[in-house]
């Protein structure tokens, strides 16, 4: 876990020092810079339009500037707010109204299958058939975009847009809609919602894309291509490019809810997490919720570190990615006859047997040689790699080794539960191989090796999480057991802002000395404690889903592998992350919706969460943390028997107990009654919220009692009776559950019931966990119980 945590920390450390490839943090903003200044609801009442509302304030606080050029965006259609340039003491003078909300900086954001649904147990039988009166159900795919001319997305037998459809085609030159795609805005200037990345068509159709036989990577993961929902509509809003500006996404929002999707997915976010009302993806999703709208983000490639989590509003529906059994490995063979296994998604074939290895250290002319090991941007000399494979401390350093024009690379990762598709014959390999690598470069003059093409294994040790999936528990509201998602795109040597989500969990490097830190920040003060506290303040999912190694479509003119020298172009690519993860949950809730139109967001998010298949801790450090109730089992989400519903109310009062006072609170909802209880024994708790999960924050060593109150909604058989089962108890909590029986006479009737654990004290850092389990011998209803201490 300290190994974890500080090279976690490193990969923090070098993206903050080499500032100029730029940050994943909040930037500090000097003058002019984009602030979003958020209002709330849309008011009732109001005499003036809100565009020129937004001018008149702007006016009140601007400093010998204009409005309007001030002004680069008014939020209007869905909640109030609007984005503009702005010095820090005009955003100062803002938040001091009262008619605001918040006021913070515009973040950049960054983007973070044919063999995965039968993995899940959802085969093609499962799914709805599109037929003459198709799905109505629309998926609004806040991404990079798409490739409308992929098969993925063609609208053969689609009927027009259903009249509930409001939205247009602004696509932008030479894009056009069809059946399938039936809307598409940009918010990147000068840019169409073309997808020239990859990562948008991707997870588009991974969610909804239509069926497409005999699909591959050149050879690898060949089958049948399909979306959870190949009936459900697509409805496109372009946020990417160079990342994920804030004040985009929220437009995305505006626009979207608007429009009148049926489901929100993002595969984006941030690396830490902010309070809920400076946060564009919560404020977004709060007011799609108001409208009956699910929203479904990916947890984050923070990596194996807790507290990494970022997606927290209970309102928001966050998935962490798992493994499935399909794997694709690769091997090195060295010149004294050794064989290394390894990870790598290589489609080349090297011509030859045996080539020349070199170590970094020994192929530049121009870096140290701490940097040099790691194949650190600019460090290789195209001279002496040309015709050589070459070997690097970092999984990074295989894009220096592809830059300089090197034959192949070899490097050391960390991660080793993901391979990934690299520009040139490369493989990763774990500290115990590679270090049999430098065995053998350290014994010979003349060392060779070759890189074989890729192999593809069946993993039986599938479902488990991947290593490089955020999880919790969540820093800002603990007492839910949610997980984030986030995209780092991190390499050693700083931040690479590159295209595919392969190249974003990237963060494989070996864990370098404090001296070397030093270097490459140009400054001795720097310790390692300190950055793993920030970074452990950072924030688990709600579900797990296959993000590794899933093939779906993909843009012919984005880069395979991140890497703009790349010049492969396919229809169809292989990417790994919580990006891919999360389109699998959007599928799944939209095909939910498709047969279930009256649920609300929370009956749908429940009964995919309480369906979930259960994982065992033993086979995912972290437990909960890391896979939230379980792996994603959309076949018996149809028919889960009971939901935990939960209402705007219930969150507002969540807010209340988090300190949101009550100007902020009836900004946000736009009702002037709302308040926050001060009576005693009506305050609301964050465990209060009626969660499909339950959780806890308990103080380390001491002897506690927490009590959950819950109610439940008959969606399965009319006349039932469910009992209530303990599962999994750990020996230091008991827990007890009253009534023991829930019996219903209706559908849609709603029983309440109290679950106490009691426990005699927890070591700091350790989480214990149980869930309770509801059947009546056809249903079987489950959440996870987890107590934690810090």
């Amino acid at each position: 876990m300290a190994h974890l945590r500080a090279l976690l920390a490193f990969v923090f450390i070098s993206t903050v020092c080499l500032s100029s490839l730029g940050s994943l943090f909040a930037e500090v903003n000097d003058d002019d810079d984009v602030y979003i200044v958020y209002m709330g609801s849309i008011p009732r009442d109001s005499s003036v339009s809100l565009d020129q509302h937004h001018l008149n304030i702007l006016e009140q606080v601007l400093e010998g500037r204009a409005a309007k050029e001030s002004l680069i965006r008014s939020y209007t259609k869905s909640f109030n707010g609007f984005a503009a340039r702005l010095t820090e003491k005009e955003s100062e003078t803002l938040r001091k109204k009262e008619e605001v909300v918040s006021v913070f900086p515009s973040k950049k954001l960054q983007l973070m299958t044919s063999r995965s649904w039968d993995f899940i147990g959802f085969p093609i039988a499962a799914q709805s058939h599109v037929s003459a009166d198709s799905s109505s159900t629309i998926i609004g795919v806040l991404d990079s975009g798409i490739w409308p001319e992929s098969p993925s997305f063609n609208d053969e037998g689609f009927n027009p847009p259903p009249s509930k459809w409001k939205g247009v085609c602004k696509g932008g030159q030479n894009f056009t809609c069809n059946n399938k795609i039936i809307g598409a805005r940009t918010y990147i200037e000068h840019e169409t919602a073309r997808d020239n990345q990859g990562h948008g068509s991707h997870t588009a159709s991974t969610a909804a894309g239509r069926r497409v036989k005999n699909v591959s990577f050149y050879g690898f993961a060949n089958g049948t291509a399909r979306g959870g929902a190949p009936s459900a509509r697509i409805a496109v809003y372009k946020v990417c490019s160079d990342g994920c500006e804030d004040y985009g996404i929220l437009a995305a929002f505006d626009d979207a809810i608007e429009d009148g999707v049926d489901l929100i997915t993002l595969s984006l976010g941030s690396n830490v997490a902010f309070s809920f009302d400076t946060d564009s993806i919560a404020i977004g999703a709060f007011h799609a919720l108001e409208k009956g709208i699910l929203t479904v983000q990916s947890a984050g490639n923070q990596g194996n570190i807790a507290g990494s989590i970022t997606s927290v509003a209970p309102w928001l529906f966050s998935v962490a990615a798992s493994c499935m059994d399909r794997h694709i490995v690769d091997k090195a063979t060295l010149g004294n006859g050794k064989v290394l296994s390894g990870n790598s998604i290589n489609s080349f074939t090297m011509k030859g047997d045996k080539f020349p290895l070199v170590y970094g250290k020994e192929v530049t002319s121009i870096c140290d040689e701490e940097s040099a090991r790691f194949c650190m941007d600019s460090c290789l000399d195209s001279r002496l790699v040309k015709g050589k494979i070459v070997v690097c401390d970092s999984m990074g350093g295989i894009f220096e080794a592809a830059r300089a024009g090197a034959l192949g690379a070899i490097a050391e990762t960390p991660l080793q539960d993901a391979s990934f598709v690299f520009p040139l014959p490369a493989i990763a390999l774990g500290s115990q191989e590679y270090g049999e690598l430098h065995l053998y470069l350290n014994s010979t003059k003349q060392p060779v090796g070759n890189i074989l093409r890729s192999e593809v294994i069946n993993d039986t040790t599938a479902p488990h999480v991947v290593s490089f999936s955020s999880r919790g528990p969540n820093r800002i509201a603990p007492d839910i057991l949610k997980v984030s998602v986030l995209f780092s795109f991190l390499f050693l040597g700083g931040f690479f802002s590159g295209l595919s989500e392969s190249v974003s969990v990237l963060a494989g490097i070996r864990l370098p000395t404090l001296r070397s830190l030093q270097i490459l920040c140009q400054d001795r003060t720097f310790s390692l404690p300190g950055m793993i506290d920030v970074l452990y303040f950072v924030s688990q999912p709600d579900v797990t889903a296959p993000g590794v190694e899933i093939l779906a479509a993909f843009s012919p003119i984005g880069f395979v592998s991140g890497f703009s020298g790349d010049k492969r172009s396919v229809q169809y690519s292989i990417l790994s992350g919580t990006s891919m993860a999360c389109p699998h949950v959007a599928g799944a809730a939209a095909h939910l919706k498709s047969h279930h139109p009256d649920w609300t967001p929370a009956m749908i998010k429940s009964a995919l969460m309480t369906t979930a298949h259960a994982m065992s801790p033993s086979k995912n450090r972290d437990a909960e943390f890391a896979y939230g109730s379980g792996h994603l089992n959309p076949s018996g989400a149809m028919n889960p028997g009971l939901v935990y519903d939960s209402t705007k109310d219930d969150h507002i009062k969540f807010l209340c107990k988090l300190g949101y006072d009550k100007r902020r609170i009836r900004l946000i909802t736009g009702d002037s009654s709302s308040s926050c209880s001060t009576k005693k024994g009506e305050e609301m708790l964050a465990k209060d919220v009626n969660y499909p999960s339950m959780s806890a924050l308990v103080e380390a060593g001491k002897p506690f009692t927490v009590k959950f109150q819950r109610t439940v909604t008959n969606v399965g058989t009319a006349n039932s009776t469910y009992r209530a089962k303990i599962i999994r108890p750990g020996s230091k909590i008991k827990v007890k559950v009253e009534p023991s029986f829930l019996s219903f006479m209706s559908l849609k009737e709603k029983k309440s019931f109290n679950v106490t654990v009691v426990g005699v004290g927890l070591l700091s850092g350790v989480p214990v966990s149980a869930s309770v389990s509801w059947s009546d011998g056809i249903h079987t209803v489950r959440s996870p119980i987890v107590m934690y201490s810090n």
